[in-house]
């Protein structure tokens, strides 16, 4: 395992020979993987990623990697609630998990409304621009808005501020692939990848995208084929 040493000092007694560590913060294992945080959607909770987690812990990576966030006012559809829950994700992110594991980036997975609100953390928060983002799933997620659900939830409009910040500036900040729509696109080291079930309009312009006609909304969730094709993502 690699180890961060550049503040590492020793001091040895004269008498004892032993070790007494100058600067023990700076002595930190980096991690086999990078932390996974995981977006939930609309009424959801950090649990409705335990199936997918422990598909993760299965598959090898450690428990203490997978982190799952609860967003506040997890009901509400009120324009400007996913600019509120981007920031938790950012909070989340800089004060949790980073900190907590010593890694220098996460992977994001994202479900439904989720998603929303991790594109626009990354376009208007700095995430795509920060370093501290690596890989981006999104799960039949309304990352363009949506026609069929904004009567109920005002947020996913295709008017609305949010939607508007993801949709018309460069859709995929910092992604490896090209991405031909708004502002030019300012390539990175960053992937984006989107499979959805029934609506392209789940996809952005500059990430793979790929359909999954026979898996259920909820199912993306759960579904072990969808799990094995998120951990290639993010290996």
């Amino acid at each position: 395992m690699a180890y961060e040493e550049e503040y590492w000092r020793f001091l040895y007694s004269s008498r004892s020979g032993r070790r007494i560590d100058i600067f023990p913060n700076y002595w930190q294992a980096v991690p086999p993987h990078n932390p996974i945080v995981f977006v939930h959607g609309w009424a959801g909770s950090a649990s409705s990623w335990n199936t997918m987690k422990q598909n993760f812990i299965n598959a090898g990576w450690p428990s203490n990697l997978l982190f799952a966030i609860s967003l506040s006012n997890t009901f509400s559809g009120e324009v400007g609630i996913n600019i509120t829950h981007a920031g938790e994700i950012r909070d989340y992110i800089n004060n949790t998990v980073l900190p907590q594991t010593g890694a220098n980036r996460v992977d994001i997975i994202a479900f439904s409304m989720g998603g929303l609100a991790t594109m626009y953390y990354l376009h208007a928060l700095n995430g795509a621009t920060d370093g501290k983002v690596a890989d981006v799933v999104c799960l039949d997620a309304d990352v363009q808005g949506s026609t069929k659900w904004s009567m109920f939830l005002p947020d996913l409009d295709q008017a609305t501020p949010v939607v508007m910040a993801v949709r018309t500036y460069d859709q995929t900040p910092g992604g490896v692939l090209s991405d031909p729509i708004g502002t030019p696109h300012v390539a990175g080291t960053m992937t984006y990848t989107f499979y959805w079930q029934t609506n392209s309009i789940c996809a952005l312009a500059g990430g793979v995208s790929q359909q999954w006609a026979n898996v259920s909304h909820l199912d993306f969730l759960t579904n072990i084929d969808v799990f094995n094709a998120v951990k290639t993502a993010v290996q």
